[in-house]
Order: C-alpha cells, then sequence, then structure tokens
C-alpha cells in the first residue's frame, strides 16, 4: 500500500521517469539498428535531450531552492534549444544515413542553435526566479522573443522540410504522412499545455508532462527508422521488463529513511539501469543475427534455385544435341561403307568423348533432381547376385586397358531384393568406375556377402586410398581429391549421387582407408526384405 501511495503522490515523476525511460529505449534501439546512420544517431541524441529535459521539468516543480530552481530552468531551455534544432536537423537528414543538400544553411543553423542554447544558460533569458510557489521566473522580454521566434522558426521549417519529402516520395507517403499528423499533435499539445495554459490560464500543472507530449513524434519516427519492424516481441518484452524493473527501483528510492540509503539505492538504480542498457543491447544483437540469418538463408535458396534451374536448362540443351552427335559418330564408325579406316577412328573418338559428357550431362540431371526432391524409383524384384556379376563383366575390358585384375567373390547363390534395377546398377557402376579410375596398378574387387538380414557390397582396390579428412566429407556435393582432381576430371557429384540413391533403398554407405596410398574400400549396405 505504500508503493500505491507513492505513485499517486508522485504522479507526475511516475510518468516523466516512465516516459524518459520509453523514450530513451526507442532512440538506443534505433541507433543500435544503424550505427553509422546520420538519422539514427541524431535520432538517439534527440532522444536522450527529450527524456532530461523530460526529467528536468518535473524536478523544476519540485525544487524548494532558488538558486537550484533557477539552475533548473536555464538547463530546460538550454536542452529546448537543442530538441528544437534536432527536429530540424532530423526532417533534414531522414531518411538518409549521411549529410547531403545545402550544407552551408545547416551549419548556420547549427551555429545559431549553440549561440542561443549559450544565452539561455545566462541573465540574458532568465535573470533570477521570483517565487517558487507559483513558479515565476524573471524573463528577459528581448531574450525570450527570439527564444520563442527560434522554436518557431526550426519547427516551421522541420514541417515544411517533412511536407517536401511527403510530396515527392513515391512509395513511402504513408510513413511520411504518419511522422506529419504526429508532428503537428505533438505540436499541438506543447503549445497548448506548455505555452497557452501556464501563460492565459495560469496552469503549470501540465508541464511535468511535456516528455509524454512528445512520445507521438518520437514513436513515429521509430516505426519509421525501423520500416514498421520495430516492435520484434523479444525485444519488447525486454523494453517493457526493463521500464518495470528502473520504476520499481525508482519507487524504491522515494521511500529512503537515510542519507546511507538513498545513496545505495541510487546505486542500485544507476547498476539497473546500465545493465538495461547492456540487455537491450544483446537482445537487439541477438534479433539483428536472427536477421541476417534469414536473409543469407533466403539468399543462398535463391542461388540455389537459380543453379538448379541453370543446371536443368543446360542439361537439357546439351544433351539433345549430343545425342544426334553421338548418332552420327555410330553410323560413321559401324553403319556406312567404304568410310576410310582413319575417319572411323576419328569417329570412335568422337563417340567416347559424347559418351562422357552425357554420363556428365547425367549427373548434373540427378543432383537436380536430388536437390528438388523429385528423385523417382521403380523398385521390382532383382536378382542381386546376377545382376552385379553382369556389371563386373563389363568393367572387364576397361580394367585390362589399365593392367588391372578385376574380379568378383561372393559365396552367395541368389539375393532377391526389392529395387530399382537402373538406379541400384548405377550405383555398382559407380563405384567399381571410382575404382578403376583411382587404381594405377594392383586390383580392384567386388564382394558381396550377407550378414544377418542385410546385404554388403563392398568395391575395394589398391589404388591412392583417401587422408581421414577427405573420408569426412567425401559424399559431399561437388568434392574432389585435390592432389589429383586436374589429372582425373569429374564433376564432384557421383558419391553425392550414390549415396541418396542408397538412402532410397533405405541402406547405407561408408569408405575405409588406411591413408594416402594404402587402397580403399567402399561399403553399400541394403537391407534384405
Amino acid at each position: 500500500m505504500e508503493i500505491v501511495r507513492n505513485i499517486i503522490l508522485n504522479f507526475d515523476i511516475t510518468i516523466a521517469t516512465a516516459t524518459s525511460i520509453v523514450i530513451f529505449i526507442l532512440g538506443y534501439i534505433a541507433y543500435l539498428k544503424n550505427r553509422k546512420s546520420l538519422t539514427n544517431i541524431v535520432f538517439f541524441i534527440y532522444t536522450i535531450l527529450v527524456a532530461i529535459w523530460s526529467l528536468l521539468a518535473v524536478l523544476l516543480f519540485k525544487s524548494t531552492d532558488y538558486n537550484i530552481t533557477l539552475i533548473i530552468f536555464r538547463f530546460l531551455l538550454f536542452t529546448a534549444a537543442w530538441i528544437n534544432f534536432l527536429i530540424y536537423a532530423i526532417s533534414y537528414f531522414y531518411p538518409d544515413e549521411r549529410l547531403s543538400g545545402n550544407k552551408k544553411v545547416f551549419y548556420i543553423h547549427l551555429f545559431l542553435t549553440s549561440l542561443m542554447s549559450i544565452i539561455s544558460l545566462t541573465q540574458l533569458l532568465v535573470s533570477k526566479i521570483i517565487s517558487i510557489n507559483p513558479l515565476n521566473p524573471e524573463i528577459r522580454k528581448f531574450g525570450i522573443i527570439i527564444f520563442g521566434l527560434t522554436t518557431i522558426y526550426f519547427n516551421l521549417l522541420a514541417l515544411k522540410n517533412l511536407v517536401v519529402k511527403y510530396l515527392r516520395s513515391k512509395n513511402e507517403k504513408g510513413k511520411y504522412l504518419l511522422i506529419i499528423v504526429s508532428f503537428l499533435l505533438t505540436s499541438f499539445l506543447v503549445i497548448t499545455f506548455d505555452f497557452i495554459f501556464p501563460n492565459f490560464f495560469n496552469n503549470s500543472n501540465f508541464i511535468p508532462f511535456s516528455g509524454f507530449f512528445m512520445l507521438p513524434f518520437i514513436i513515429s519516427l521509430s516505426l519509421g527508422i525501423h520500416k514498421y519492424e520495430l516492435f520484434n516481441v523479444k525485444l519488447a518484452s525486454a523494453a517493457i521488463f526493463i521500464i518495470v524493473l528502473l520504476l520499481v527501483n525508482l519507487f524504491e528510492l522515494s521511500q529512503y529513511k537515510n542519507f546511507v540509503e538513498i545513496i545505495t539505492r541510487l546505486t542500485i538504480l544507476a547498476l539497473s539501469f546500465v545493465l538495461s542498457i547492456f540487455l537491450i543491447r544483446s537482445v537487439y544483437q541477438e534479433i539483428e543475427q536472427r536477421e541476417k540469418l534469414a536473409k543469407l538463408n533466403q539468399k543462398l535458396e535463391t542461388l540455389n534455385r537459380i543453379k538448379s534451374e541453370f543446371l536443368s536448362f543446360a542439361s537439357h540443351q546439351v544433351k539433345a544435341p549430343m545425342a544426334v552427335v553421338k548418332g552420327y559418330a555410330e553410323l560413321i564408325a559401324d553403319g556406312i561403307e567404304n568410310v576410310p579406316e582413319q575417319a572411323k577412328d576419328f569417329a570412335k573418338k568422337i563417340k567416347d568423348s559424347v559418351d562422357k559428357l552425357l554420363v556428365l550431362i547425367e549427373e548434373f540431371m540427378d543432383y537436380r533432381r536430388i536437390e528438388e526432391g523429385k528423385l523417382e524409383l521403380n523398385f521390382e524384384e532383382v536378382e542381386i547376385i546376377g545382376l552385379i556379376k553382369e556389371i563386373v563383366n563389363n568393367f572387364i575390358l576397361l580394367a585390362k586397358e589399365k593392367n588391372l585384375e578385376l574380379s568378383f567373390e561372393t559365396n552367395l547363390e541368389q539375393i532377391i531384393l526389392k529395387v530399382d534395377k537402373l538406379r541400384f546398377a548405377q550405383i555398382i557402376q559407380n563405384l567399381i568406375d571410382n575404382a578403376i579410375k583411382y587404381t594405377s596398378q594392383g586390383w580392384v574387387k567386388v564382394s558381396v556377402n550377407k550378414e544377418n538380414n542385410e546385404l554388403l557390397i563392398c568395391v575395394s582396390d589398391s589404388g591412392i586410398g583417401m587422408s581421414k579428412e577427405l573420408q569426412s566429407k567425401l559424399f559431399g556435393e561437388f568434392v574432389r581429391d585435390p592432389s589429383i582432381k586436374k589429372e582425373i576430371r569429374g564433376t564432384g557429384l557421383g558419391l553425392y549421387i550414390v549415396k541418396n540413391l542408397v538412402e532410397a533403398h533405405q541402406g547405407k554407405i561408408w569408405a575405409e582407408s588406411e591413408g594416402e596410398g594404402k587402397g580403399s574400400k567402399f561399403y553399400v549396405k541394403l537391407p534384405i526384405s
């Protein structure tokens, strides 16, 4: 109940403090959004000054000392001078990140504001405080007229800048309209309650709420700076938590009993404020990182889609004419009489080169199908042992050309598996082809065994082997052994496609090697249903 009583008795302090905290948080978040943007920096400075101005307006009516009241009054005018200039500056910069336009005019306005702010701290504006309750300062008429005209000038200039930007804008008229309306609303509230009421109705009760009157303009600018993405749930929750925490500390401060207690609670309040800044910063950085990752993921997805579309287009466009070239080469080599032997030899070489190119094209097309999730399999019951033996026999001639011994070993007679025959053959062909390709001398062996209720196929060789590092990433896309990729051509997609085909058959694939120069073993394990 004591806290509630304090809230009621100090309602103006409560509102002013809460408003100052909200204003500061909005400015700090805008600064974190882009620390290099001149608009964001100026807006942050503006919110700091408005927060200070709001608190000074309350302290002005709480002070009981004439000298302190005079100092507060002068600093209130000092901050007001800079607030007026910064309103103009924001309208001048927004939404640019750098100073542009007529810099000479801007610097003249900056000089005039500096001069006016210095004058506001001297007797040229407020000479003394005649009475505190009610507040009655002795104001120099000439000084206050100049100050008033300067205030009107900067605010009209700000309004003119915003209207011009609204008229020139094509896609963001709604944003500028919101800022203009909120600016006019804030101006109306400040003029009505901070000028008309005190001077014409002798009512200064609303002056402590001056900061609250600035909120519409500040919130609309915040939304504009953040492009209407300001109120992230996590960030808003952190901001609300901080406001409540600081207000609780403030209320506790109002219940001090001695000097030591007030110093202790002031220290806690200051520490809470510093920690609050770090909390907002950390939450904002986390949100910023997530947004960057989301944008990067989006870009990667776009690039991946473009890559797949390009591969699909290129593959189809190249495959058709290559098939025609292959047909003519076969016709010249085998089907036409009275063709010179040299021409037939050239035709065979053309056919072999086209076959290799068609294999590469098919790999790219398979890669695209896998990436798009469009790899279709037609399962059927197939006798596996005979199929593997047939594939091995098809590679004997290729192995002999390299003086390699190619063998097939198994103690199984027949095994029926439900597989896609063409895709299963592609798996075995790729592994044998790789083994022959990467073995310069020695042997290549294909073995088939049964383990429990699984079929284990092993393709081993006495070839170049591989390092542990290469083994860990061997089945990735576009992965090739860097030591021999210049000598042996390829896309680096073969094993990636094989891995996906094996997994599509509910199987597993892995590779083993004792190191470079010590051969390799590739294992494929498939369930026997």
